[in-house]
């Protein structure tokens, strides 16, 4: 499967904008099991989320490069929307997203564990 394909056919279903003015980041820190420390962010958008469980109901699960991309584009969107709200922006444009960054993100999400027989069938055809 290409990525131009599966790109397009999710896209759509993020709509023209997000209203992403309900945007949450909250600092972090704890200790890990091992005792070493974490000092890090969550980011948060209900608005967002809501429009990804909107996305996914839509994309269904009869295909997993598809339900792959909704989860990688809510991966990407959400750190969109940080930096768009970090600048005083409260409107996430999906398509306005860095096609490069969600291709990235996908292919890193491809190599992960289960996912062996979509990775060896996809075709990053952006390059």
């Amino acid at each position: 499967m290409k990525f131009s394909e599966v790109y397009n056919a999710v896209i759509s279903f993020w709509g023209d904008e997000i209203d992403i003015s309900d945007f949450i980041i909250n600092e972090e820190s704890y200790s890990l099991p091992n005792g070493d420390k974490y000092h890090g962010h969550s980011a948060y958008s209900k608005n967002l989320s809501l429009k990804w469980d909107e996305v996914e109901e839509a994309i269904g699960t009869n295909n997993l490069y598809m339900e792959l991309m909704v989860w990688t584009m809510y991966q990407i969107f959400t750190e969109a929307s940080k930096n768009l709200f970090l600048k005083d922006h409260s409107k996430l444009s999906p398509k306005d997203v860095d096609k490069k960054s969600i291709e990235k993100q996908y292919f890193k999400n491809l190599r992960e564990r289960g996912w062996q027989q979509e990775l060896t069938g996809y075709v990053n055809d952006l390059t």
